[in-house]
């Protein structure tokens, strides 16, 4: 479980409780090298503000997963294990010294693997250092990280990877190793808007449940992963036609299991 309880069942039954419905998720297997990727072939909007929106469920604890990666370099989200064990670990890419990445670990260890979490992740390099990575498990927002944030403020020149033109987007591993095992739903990046985590989901009656992310502004390179069309698992559904190409995944790998699983 959740060391610090961020993470609460759903109830079980009553499509009347979600105002939104996510119908299915996509399994990402680790022993097959299941992921989604796409380069970039148009400039963003603004790299130096964004915000990704997923809903995952692990498959399983211990190892180090990757959810997202920009090339084979940077690592943006991952399951991060070490001497705390099952940290989640947020990168932005020093752009000025490529060398020393702005890195996060979150302090709260995550070993659930029975239910769906929410993380956010914002960028805006116009904020403060306190405010320029802003992340939410659940609508929480997390302060607490083992990296000091005031020194590992962004200069202006620092830019979110993942939607830069040129890179490849990475979901659920990078290079060929550290491939992420679980299920993953409603996947959303914005591309030019620092979103917080209420643009993705509301609490109701003390659970954190998804609300309809359609109405943002996704910006140039920004993407909105469904998973509707078991034959087309990278479709993007924003509008943009940012569509990713499915790796070692077959139709198989829609799932009928969600955050709102139960509730139709």
């Amino acid at each position: 479980m959740l060391n610090n309880e961020l993470w609460q069942a759903p109830p079980a039954g009553g499509g009347a409780f979600y105002s939104h419905q996510i119908e299915q998720s996509c399994r990402f297997d680790k022993g097959s090298s299941s992921s989604l990727t796409k380069t970039w072939g148009g400039n963003a909007t603004d790299g130096t503000k964004a915000t990704y929106s997923v809903w995952l469920k692990r498959g399983e604890i211990g190892g180090t997963y990757d959810i997202l990666a920009a090339d084979d370099t940077y690592t943006v989200l991952e399951f991060l294990t070490n001497s705390a064990s099952d940290q989640f670990y947020f990168q932005i890419e020093r752009e000025s010294n490529t060398s020393s990445p702005q890195g996060l670990v979150s302090l709260p260890s995550f070993r659930d693997t029975g239910g769906f979490m929410n993380i956010v992740y914002a960028i805006d390099a116009s904020e403060s250092s306190a405010d320029q990575q802003k992340v939410y498990i659940n609508g929480t927002r997390i302060t607490s990280f083992s990296l000091d944030q005031s020194s590992r403020a962004m200069s202006g020149s620092d830019t979110w990877a993942v939607t830069r033109n040129g890179k490849t987007a990475q979901i659920g591993k990078k290079a060929t190793g550290n491939y992420f095992d679980g299920y993953m739903a409603e996947i959303v990046c914005i591309d030019g808007t620092d979103y917080g985590a209420d643009s993705f989901g509301e609490t109701k009656n003390g659970v954190w449940i998804p609300k309809d992310p359609s109405g943002l502004t996704f910006g140039n390179n920004g993407f909105h992963l469904k998973f509707e069309n078991a034959s087309d698992l990278g479709n993007d559904s924003s509008g943009n036609n940012n569509d990713f190409t499915a790796n070692n995944m077959g139709a198989d790998h829609q799932v009928l299991d969600s955050p709102t699983i139960g509730t139709g």
